[in-house]
């Protein structure tokens, strides 16, 4: 890995402490602000901080994005019916032998 590798992993990595950061102090949407400072260090800055802003940038647009795709996810594979919780479940009354024999083959 080289060092442009780290700078993007530690920007990433740092997304969280940076965010609890900015949510203590600052009246925003920290999500939001995170973005934005990684953005600007991505277009801003060179050499390690570039690539640490990118990994800071990219990590704060995968959060933003993730309750949508979480629905659209949860939507696709969303059951059609539900089961109603007023059905009992069938029961079927069955001696132990008779299906042991039928497993065994012996009638």
């Amino acid at each position: 890995m080289d060092r442009f590798e780290l700078g993007k992993v530690l920007g990433a990595a740092t997304k969280g402490i940076i965010h609890g950061f900015i949510s203590q102090y600052v009246p925003i949407a920290p999500d939001i602000v995170t973005a934005a400072l990684g953005y600007y260090l991505k277009e801003r800055q060179t050499g390690f901080w570039r690539d640490f802003g990118e990994g800071l940038f990219i990590a704060s647009v995968a959060q933003l994005i993730s309750p949508f795709i979480q629905g659209i996810a949860g939507r696709l594979t969303a059951p059609s019916a539900a089961p109603s919780a007023t059905a009992a479940p069938k029961t079927i009354e069955v001696e132990p032998l008779s299906v042991a024999k039928a497993y065994a083959g012996v009638s």
